[in-house]
């Protein structure tokens, strides 16, 4: 809930919001701001490790946190990203190995703007959100489809499954391509 003083957003709501933010930052780079894809980058990231913690937290809200065993306080330590992955595996589920690569190549690039200098190759940021967004849609089947439109204008939710179906589109292409060689 929001008001003047106070912003107040549980797991889900504050990954929707991070998503939403990067698409905001996506549409922005794609008009010409090449500099909103780092933003893009840093929210989307956030987004992925948000969204997995709130999978993993409905198989036990105590899994969110490093040490469940101890007291929980307001700033306990949380899993990361790859502990979170691990959890839903050791739970049953089967990420493809294809979209894990991809996390891993997003969150090494994330952590190179977050913390030091960096070097970002446009198309393939692009090509990799595209990547991602596929993938996790099609994650989203099997862990659990997710509500994005009471947080997403219509707008920019439209723009999410562009994501997957451009990059579907593309790889389409390029198969097509070969394929007449």
């Amino acid at each position: 809930l929001l008001d003047m003083s106070t912003l107040k957003l549980n797991l889900l709501d504050n990954a929707i919001d991070s998503l939403d933010e990067a698409l905001k930052k996506y549409q922005a780079a794609q008009e010409g701001d090449a500099k909103a894809y780092k933003f893009c980058v840093l929210h989307l990231s956030h987004f992925f490790e948000l969204v997995f913690k709130h999978y993993v937290a409905q198989i036990s809200p105590l899994l969110v946190y490093k040490t469940p065993s101890k007291e929980i306080k307001p700033d306990s330590y949380t899993i990361t990203l790859d502990d979170a992955v691990v959890i839903l595996e050791n739970n049953g589920h089967q990420f493809c190995p294809n979209f894990k690569t991809d996390l891993n190549w997003f969150k090494k690039l994330r952590n190179s703007i977050e913390h030091h200098k960096f070097v970002m190759d446009v198309n393939q940021v692009n090509d990799t959100i595209g990547r991602l967004v596929k993938a996790f849609d099609s994650e989203q089947e099997r862990l659990g489809r997710l509500d994005f439109s009471s947080v997403i204008t219509v707008e920019r939710l439209k723009l999410f499954f562009d994501l997957a179906d451009n990059y579907e589109q593309k790889l389409k292409a390029v198969e097509s391509h070969v394929h007449d060689l």
